[in-house]
């Protein structure tokens, strides 16, 4: 990407005085520490079973941290099928766009 494209991405700062912002962020933490994880067991392995599995794994913590920054961003429904409808493939924890 270039960089006048990450400087029009609107980018919140958490209020940690919000349980419920802190909460959010907290949770994206938390998954972000286990696709981590994930990616590194999956590079680990040579069993195909094994890498499916993990692929899987991640493509489900990746919809759950989609899910929680649209909480933390407050994006309506239309907004989130905004979002949503720009992705054109989801492959292996990486997202390409229209």
């Amino acid at each position: 990407f270039e960089a006048r494209f990450i400087r029009a991405t609107p980018i919140r700062m958490v209020d940690r005085s919000s349980p419920r912002a802190r909460a959010i962020y907290e949770q994206i933490v938390a998954l972000v520490e286990q696709m981590l994880e994930r990616r590194q067991l999956a590079g680990a392995t040579r069993s195909p079973a094994l890498i499916s599995q993990r692929e899987n794994e991640m493509t489900g913590i990746d919809e759950r941290i989609d899910k929680a920054v649209y909480e933390l961003y407050g994006l309506t429904k239309e907004e989130i099928r905004t979002v949503e409808n720009s992705l054109v493939v989801r492959r292996r924890g990486w997202c390409f766009y229209r």
